[in-house]
């Protein structure tokens, strides 16, 4: 008998701001179907937290809170909540058709203050580790931008683009910019590495005159989906095998401020009941486990939310 532990896994990387990119513009790719993203990234002036999902395969949502460095609100930073969406218009799955690419359309800031409301279409052309992307955006986006990304081995990804940015376009409450001149140089380049269990961390040089750092941790249905896809076909071979998915309580019932590590965790007891059923003939079974909330930090946070310390 084997036993399968299906745990997490990562996909495409994200730019600055979180959304599936290069570093300061998106690309056609999208997260899996159900996979997101939560991180940040440091690149003074700007500093972003978000969280990106893919809540539909032809549908990505970033939403980031945003601080600026030397602007203020009253006695503290610049602060400002986003909204971005990206829709997957045409995906080429197939590789005889290497001229063709993946084709996407999509909004930046698109709603509330609209600090750095831009609309854009992309393209991406991938063949196989390598990615080429061009694209046009409006406002701040500023015309004509392309990029490449190249997935070097399994935990490094380099990507490099061409970042025509007009910072003259953000619009802060009151007047004035984030970055009071545009940069001496328009290219940006870096490196991605990425940890098995989800983990990536990314180092660049942008705008000429800095360096930005973000960390993200993935939140998927990808993982064990990559993982059963790899080894059911030796479990059924054998008509003998154990599947465990590590879900959540979240999985069987809602959860209040946790809304996208909910549809995550009922997405995967859903693809478990399903595989059950596909896989009980070769006698392989697939099982999930959901553990409740454990005292740590992070629950002391939620609960400060809802005023129950």
């Amino acid at each position: 008998m084997l036993l399968l532990w299906a745990g997490g896994a990562y996909a495409s990387t994200s730019a600055n701001q979180g959304f599936t990119g290069l570093w300061e513009y998106p690309t056609a790719e999208m997260p899996d179907d159900g996979a997101g993203r939560f991180g940040y990234t440091g690149n003074s002036p700007y500093h972003y937290s978000f969280i990106d999902i893919a809540f539909l395969p032809w549908l990505e949502i970033n939403t980031r809170l945003s601080t600026f460095d030397h602007r203020s609100m009253g006695n503290r930073s610049y602060m400002d909540k986003a909204m971005d969406l990206k829709l997957l218009l045409w995906h080429n799955s197939n590789p005889k058709m290497w001229f063709m690419p993946s084709i996407a359309a999509g909004v930046i800031d698109m709603m509330g203050t609209e600090v750095m409301k831009s609309w854009y279409g992309v393209a991406t052309w991938r063949w196989g580790d390598v990615a080429l992307t061009a694209g046009y955006g409006t406002d701040r986006l500023n015309g004509f931008f392309a990029g490449i990304e190249w997935d070097i081995a399994d935990w490094l990804t380099v990507k490099a683009e061409y970042s025509p940015l007009d910072y003259s376009k953000e619009r802060l409450l009151g007047g004035g910019r984030i970055v009071d001149e545009n940069p001496s140089t328009k290219y940006n380049a870096g490196l991605v590495l990425k940890a098995p269990w989800g983990l990536e961390g990314s180092v660049s040089y942008q705008r000429g005159d800095e360096w930005a750092f973000t960390l993200t941790q993935r939140i998927n249905l990808k993982g064990p989906f990559i993982v059963t896809r790899r080894v059911a076909p030796y479990m059924m071979e054998k008509k003998s095998g154990v599947i465990i998915n590590n879900s959540s309580v979240m999985g069987l019932r809602g959860g209040n401020r946790l809304s996208h590590y909910t549809a995550s965790k009922w997405g995967l007891t859903g693809l478990t009941k399903a595989w059950a059923i596909e896989l009980a003939p070769y006698n392989i079974r697939v099982l999930s486990i959901h553990p409740t909330g454990v005292n740590t930090p992070m629950n002391d946070g939620l609960a400060a939310m809802e005023g129950k310390t």
